[in-house]
Parts: C-alpha cells; structure tokens; sequence
C-alpha cells in the first residue's frame, strides 16, 4: 500500500445516515420527514488528470477526501473511464485494484460507446446526482441538456498552500456542443468518443 485512504465511506455509513434519520420516528412520517443524503458522481478520471498530463489516483483520492470532509452526508460514486489503471503510476496499481474489487471505483464495461463520460452521466442521470468534474461534456449537450440545471456541476482544483476548492459551475459551449445540440435537433444520435483498445 501507499498509504493511500479508501476513498469512499465505509458501506455502514449511508446506512447509518438513514436510520439516525428515521429511528424514533412514527413509521407514517418516514417519507416526509427523511432527508435522503445528496448523490454525488465523481468523473474519476477528470480530477486525477487536473494540472497533470497524467491521472494521479493520489490526487483523485485527495480531491474525493476533501470533498467529503466539505460534504459528509454526501453518497459519493467514483467513476473512471476503463483505461484508467494502464496510466496511472506502477505504484500505484495495486491500491487501484483494490478499490475496484471494493467497489471504491467503478469504471464502465470494456469496449463501452462514450467511455468514462457517458457512463458518468448514465449513473448521474439515472440517480438525479450531482457530478464533480471539470469536463462540460459538450458532444452530450443534445441529449443531456440537465447539465445545465443550476447544481448538477461542480469543478474542483488544488489551490496551492490551501488545498482544493470546488465551486458549483455551468458546462462551457463550444463547437462540439453546437454541433451536438443541432444533431439532437434533427434527430439524429450525436457521435461520442469510441473506447480505447486498452480498454479490453
């Protein structure tokens, strides 16, 4: 081991949550009185290639730990594309396993259409999560246009001597956002990133 810290609560935690929440309380008020915790999807491979050309799955685990300790009754899925652990440093290999085999880290099936991004935004979509990333996704603009609800995007950067610092954001427009918004318009599906032969 690095000495890296598992980078997502312990399975008890979000069960924890929830049961303080409702324990003593008349079984009729469950459903009004719960505040389900928020879901929070970490683009994985985004933040661990910040300022780097690399992925740092050291960095990733400090970007996730930060956000934690600023939300702690957040439910935190992190999300890297299936090339991830071919880039990142020998050393760091077998933490990386682990927190797959853990379930730390999910990372989409190999040889899926859109790689990391579109399975981020599959989890996201599907749970009404917010996602932490700096990416706009702009070739899904056509057909995700939540991403533009206020609080479905959060960008984070290490601020040197502070630590990171994460800001709600709206995705950037661009020419593959155009081109996205007018293909969807017509009807037609939007091309996306094919998966990465290291993938399989």
């Amino acid at each position: 081991s690095n000495g890296l810290v598992r980078i997502t609560p312990p399975k008890s935690q979000s069960t924890a949550f929830i049961m303080s929440s409702i324990v003593g309380s008349h079984p009729s008020a469950w459903l009004t009185d719960l505040v389900m915790p928020r879901h929070v999807v970490v683009d994985g491979s985004n933040l661990a290639t910040e300022g780097r050309p690399m992925p740092s799955l050291k960095q990733l685990n400090e970007a996730v730990l930060a956000y934690m300790a600023e939300h702690p009754d957040s439910l935190i899925t992190v999300v890297v594309d299936a090339t991830f652990g071919h880039r990142i440093d020998a050393r760091e290999v077998d933490e990386f396993d682990a927190a797959v085999s853990n379930n730390e880290i999910v990372a989409p099936p190999a040889g899926a259409i859109g790689r990391g991004d579109a399975f981020v935004l599959s989890i996201a979509n599907k749970v009404n999560a917010t996602i932490l990333s700096n990416d706009s996704y702009q070739e899904f603009h056509g057909t995700h246009t939540w991403l533009f609800d206020e609080g479905r995007l959060v960008g984070g950067k290490p601020v040197p001597h502070i630590g990171w610092v994460f800001v709600n954001r709206l995705p950037v427009r661009g020419p593959t956002s155009r081109k996205a918004v007018s293909e969807a318009k017509r009807g037609r599906t939007p091309k996306v990133k094919a998966a990465s032969p290291e993938a399989s």
